[in-house]
């Protein structure tokens, strides 16, 4: 009996030390704390417009300067002021190689504002038909909404999503909008309040890639 109970717990054991660093939390695939959030606007390079006229933006990495056992979240903006009031932005996403679960998405009212840094708001998905809201503050990843399902989300590598975000001066609220299906209405209501500034892209790299092998790729097209 008892060479059946430690077979038991050696089992189990072996399962849980086999689990992934992401599996066990809440907000795998987004930026983590300790994580590094840095610009590399090197990383993001425009490509011919596609049949439709779209500007193309392809995201492509695979060196382990931009690895980390914490992960590591590389983002852009455009260059210039932005909008004073943010009003609407609609981008074509997909995500050709990576991890599944590593976020990727959209940077917007990204400003540098006085006693906080820079700030921004950022919509991303993922290949599992996941979307998440968060707001970065000084290099700090702050959740609005954690990783939430959505079946108008296309699951899997290659898949391209559209995503709509529009904003109600009124009622200073965000909505999002996915594959022409309205998803989540959202309010930033924390200091401080982002409302205006530049637009961008945003990209995790999670612990689970594995550079050089196999790169990261992302297509953006706007």
């Amino acid at each position: 009996m008892d060479k059946i109970k430690y077979c038991i717990i050696f089992a189990v054991l072996f399962i849980f030390s086999c689990l992934t660093p992401y599996e066990p939390q809440e907000k795998a695939g987004l930026p983590e704390e300790g994580g590094a959030i840095s610009l590399a606007e090197e990383l993001f390079t425009e490509g011919l417009p596609d049949e439709e006229g779209r500007k193309v933006t392809v995201f492509l990495v695979n060196d382990n300067a931009y690895w980390s056992e914490y992960g590591y979240t590389l983002w852009t903006v455009e260059n210039g002021a932005g909008e004073e009031l943010f009003t609407t932005r609609e981008v074509c996403l997909s995500k050709i190689t990576g991890d599944k679960i590593a976020g990727y998405g959209i940077v917007i009212c990204h400003k540098m504002r006085v006693g906080y840094g820079e700030t921004m708001l950022t919509i991303m998905i993922n290949t599992e038909q996941n979307y998440a809201i968060g707001k970065v503050i000084g290099g700090n990843y702050k959740s609005i909404k954690s990783w939430t399902y959505s079946r108008y989300l296309e699951k899997g590598y290659g898949r391209p999503n559209e995503l709509n975000i529009t904003y109600d001066k009124e009622n200073k609220e965000y909505t999002l909008t996915i594959n022409d299906n309205e998803i989540e209405k959202f309010k930033d209501e924390t200091e401080p309040v982002c409302e205006g500034g530049r637009s961008g892209y945003i990209v995790v790299i999670s612990p689970q890639d594995k550079f050089p092998q196999t790169p990261v790729e992302i297509i953006f097209l706007e």
